[in-house]
């Protein structure tokens, strides 16, 4: 297509090329901004969803949801505005001020509709209610209810009938925080308040052509989001454990950098394996702290002598493994048997050769050791220094002291030769040496009486250790006990299996006990005893960490939420789309908007106010604008204008913003010309009615002129123009009726009024009730007298000088021209007919008249419509 111009981007397509490099989360908003009138809750509860999923929330339970982008063939083919918002009524007010309720407050469907009251008839009521319902630069605080009322305060509220295009609709309103209706924010209200908000500051420009409000509006859903996501971040920053607000640990070890550190990228595996503490750490870490609660150099004298007092422990300990070792027993076992053995050789022996004898048992143990005693009698007492045994011939037995025959003499040698026979005296040697064994084994001291307290004091420190030694005794005794008992029985020694020698830890503990002891020594150092606290402060976290981990895995869990949080209030930052909107609203929007500024102003103040409309950057996806005078840029506009200059340029500003709607939806004006002079008000009243020909104009007011201005202008530019008042009554304010109140008539208006009037009152006239009909008639002459002298002002001085005005309007005095001596007579005839009817004096009982019948009244009321009639029409040949 290199022949063809490219077609300009429209501004929507503008938006969706904008958004292709968006996150998923916003071109999913964005297609519900432009396919939706409104955004739900619900869909702001999704967008919330699919911002934390894309940024790394893991959805349990159930299926992640997926956006959908706003895809450029989803765009309308011909854009065009939301249908306009025209109001219909407004009805059921209740707690709104001094309000009455029951009142309904309906607005002409097209054109202009003034609505007039008196200073607090209940015109700023009304007001109020439909600047905080719809849209007004400033909304004010809630309405506050009737402080006169007797039932108990509540929101003010109100039953609003609006049209959306042709489409019928109604809310019940009530009044709050965020108050304004979504579809009646296309309503503008404007007032004194909002006319100096647009003199002294930025405004956003309230109506844009069709694709500008995007911006707008998708940033406000990014706020939302931004604060249901800040409302989350702070529910999971109260979730934060009181453990990680005051920590306990020290901020110098592994494990206190990691706790105070901890991140959502902490990687928690890791920290685990720092616990928990072996059983040698944890003897470590008591050591330290031990240590390090006292003086290091007494603490190394404490600890070499309880190291003392545990090598007595392993000196015992050696003993008695030494003598109930396995070896040793064995030996006193083989030792036992083999002198058993071998006295059962000398036994058979002695059998053999003493069988013969006159008594048994000799060369057995009891014989034996008779007979060895009998040895030691002869050796050490009966006859020391000679050779048992003695035989000569002076001897005597040792065992009975009588002289030895020679049979006896042969037998004591026969049995010493036995005694001194190889078998009997490897019989006595084996026993001696099993008896040695046997002694040594019953003397050994094996048991834990002799260590008891050493005892004690090592399982203070090494509780396993001391059970080990105390199991080792023990053990060792059974062995003993057990070993002796099978040898006192004669039967075969079969000892229990030998506990685990502890002599190798206990030593290696004594070693280590003593290496501490001088490193205790050394501690005296500030350098090793800031080593030793290192140390120490590291076991003592690890060992806080164990109970701590429940704690910092959600912690962790609460951080990874944090940090997801964070990305996505990054995300929901509507700095890009502001400048979307700037740089749209800059290309579309300024130039258009300083023209009609310039043109707003002229037509409402002509040259007198030389003021431009400037763009001023943009906030939250709006673009905006500021009021400068153009002779100094710098000045305070408010300072310097006028208050009535002031309100113009509000007007200028106020409806150059509507300058560029693409809709026309109800304009709401209260109380616009206040600070006006005639001139001006003129000029503004033009204006509201020639914007009420292409859209629904309401304007609340007190000021009569200014109504008849807007009515004259409404009758003059052909706009329809309908007409209510607001009253006060014992009900309250705000008391609604159709048309002007009788001060605010119009001729026409009036002489109307006083015909329906005249014709009610034939019913009492011909009902002969006297004294009403009388004061009805005199309360129409009276009324009537009044409109005679509004006619002189309006008609036939064509409103040149109107009482109480602080001018003289010249501009229809030619009119006055027509004026004749018979208007002027018929003017005198009836004022003076009036006057003498009403009782506006008291009457003279001698002049108690009658009052003119109705015929005669209806004809003196159609006398001023005849006299208006013709000075009208003499006028239009003026």
């Amino acid at each position: 297509m290199s022949g063809e111009a490219r077609k300009p981007e429209t501004v929507l397509e503008a938006i969706v090329s904008w958004s292709s490099s968006r996150p998923l989360w916003l071109r999913d908003a964005l297609r519900r901004v432009v396919q939706q009138q409104i955004i739900t809750e619900a869909d702001l509860d999704e967008l919330v969803t699919l911002c934390l999923e894309e940024n790394g929330q893991k959805t349990e339970g159930k299926e992640a949801l997926k956006p959908s982008p706003l895809r450029r063939e989803e765009l309308p083919a011909s854009p065009t505005a939301a249908n306009s918002i025209t109001l219909v009524s407004i009805a059921g007010v209740e707690f709104a001020n001094q309000l009455a309720p029951s009142q309904t407050l309906s607005v002409g469907e097209a054109g202009l509709t003034i609505v007039y009251g008196d200073n607090a008839s209940g015109k700023s009521g009304y007001a109020r209610l439909l600047k905080r319902s719809c849209r007004a630069r400033n909304r004010g605080d809630e309405i506050e209810p009737n402080i006169y009322g007797t039932s108990p305060p509540k929101k003010a509220s109100a039953q609003l009938s609006y049209k959306s295009g042709s489409t019928a609709k109604s809310v019940a309103w009530t009044d709050g925080p965020d108050s304004s209706v979504q579809e009646l924010s296309a309503i503008s209200v404007f007032d004194a308040d909002c006319a100096a908000v647009h003199v002294e500051g930025k405004n956003d420009v309230a109506f844009r052509p069709h694709g500008l409000d995007v911006p707008e509006r998708l940033a406000s859903v990014c706020q939302r989001i931004k604060a249901s996501l800040e409302t989350q971040k702070k529910a999971a920053q109260v979730e934060r454990d009181p453990v990680f607000q005051l920590p306990t640990w020290s901020a110098a070890t592994i494990v206190g950098k990691a706790l105070s550190g901890l991140r959502h990228d902490t990687n928690y595996d890791t920290l685990a394996k720092l616990t928990p503490l072996s059983d040698e750490e944890k003897k470590r870490l008591k050591q330290l702290r031990e240590d390090l609660a006292k003086d290091p150099s007494a603490a190394a004298k404490e600890l070499r002598l309880r190291v003392a007092r545990f090598k007595t422990i392993a000196t015992y300990v050696e003993n008695v493994q030494d003598q109930v070792s396995d070896a040793k027993l064995t030996e006193l076992a083989t030792l036992v048997a083999d002198a058993r053995m071998k006295r059962e050789v000398a036994r058979t022996a002695a059998d053999k050769l003493f069988a013969s004898g006159p008594v048994a048992g000799i060369g057995g143990d009891t014989w034996r050791e008779l007979w060895e005693s009998a040895r030691r009698y002869s050796e050490q007492a009966a006859y020391p220094k000679r050779t048992f045994p003695v035989t000569e011939s002076e001897a005597r037995c040792v065992l009975c002291q009588q002289p030895l025959s020679s049979e006896a003499i042969d037998k004591f040698q026969q049995f010493e030769d036995f005694v001194k026979a190889d078998t009997e005296r490897q019989a006595r040697d084996a026993q001696a040496r099993a008896k040695t064994a046997w002694e040594a084994l019953k003397k050994a001291k094996v048991g834990t009486g002799p260590c008891r307290e050493g005892l004690r004091e090592l399982a203070h420190h090494e509780a396993a250790l001391a059970a080990d030694v105390r199991r080792f005794v023990i053990v060792a005794g059974l062995r003993k006990r057990g070993v002796l008992r099978a040898i006192n029985a004669k039967q075969e020694p079969a000892p229990p299996t030998s506990a685990d020698s502890p002599l190798k830890g206990l030593r290696e503990y004594i070693d280590k006990e003593t290496e501490r002891a001088a490193d205790l020594e050394k501690a005296s150092a500030d350098s090793v005893r800031t080593k030793l606290k290192a140390e120490c402060g590291e076991l003592n976290d690890r060992e806080l960490l164990e109970p701590l981990l429940p704690k910092v895995k959600k912690e962790i869990a609460r951080l990874k939420t944090v940090d997801i949080l964070e990305k996505c209030l990054a995300a929901t930052n509507t700095k890009p789309i502001t400048e979307l909107g700037n740089a749209l609203a800059e290309k579309v929007l300024t130039p258009q908007l300083r023209d009609r500024f310039a043109e707003e102003l002229i037509s409402l103040a002509g040259n007198r106010v030389r003021a431009e409309l400037t763009y001023a950057g943009g906030k939250t996806g709006t673009p905006q604008y500021q009021v400068r005078l153009i002779a100094k840029p710098t000045a305070d506009v408010a300072q310097v204008l006028s208050e009535g200059e002031a309100t113009c340029v509000a007007l200028a500003g106020f409806l150059t913003e509507l300058a560029t709607a693409d809709h026309r939806s109800t304009l709401v004006f209260d109380d616009p010309v206040c600070s006006l002079d005639h001139k001006w008000r003129l000029k503004v009243a033009k204006r509201l009615v020639k914007e009420a020909g292409t859209r629904q104009v309401l304007v609340f007011t007190h000021d009569i002129v200014f109504v008849h201005d807007l009515h004259d202008q409404a009758n003059e530019q052909s706009v329809p123009c309908e007409l209510r008042n607001l009253r006060r009554d014992s009900s309250g304010t705000g008391v609604v009726g159709d048309g002007l109140p009788w001060i605010g008539m119009r001729i026409e208006q009036r002489l109307d009024e006083l015909g329906k009037r005249g014709r009610a009152a034939r019913a009492p006239f011909e009902a002969n009730q006297e004294d009403q009909y009388n004061r009805e008639v005199e309360d129409i002459y009276a009324d009537l007298r009044a409109t005679w002298e509004r006619a002189l002002e309006e008609v036939a001085f064509q409103r040149t000088v109107i009482r109480h005005r602080d001018y003289i309007d010249t501009k229809e005095l030619r009119k006055v021209s027509v004026l004749t001596t018979a208007d002027c007579e018929d003017f005198r005839k009836y004022f003076l007919k009036c006057s003498d009817v009403v009782s506006s004096h008291d009457r003279s009982p001698g002049r108690n008249s009658e009052h003119p019948e109705p015929a005669e009244l209806l004809a003196d009321i159609q006398a001023l419509d005849d006299w208006v009639k013709s000075l009208r029409q003499r006028h239009k040949t003026v």
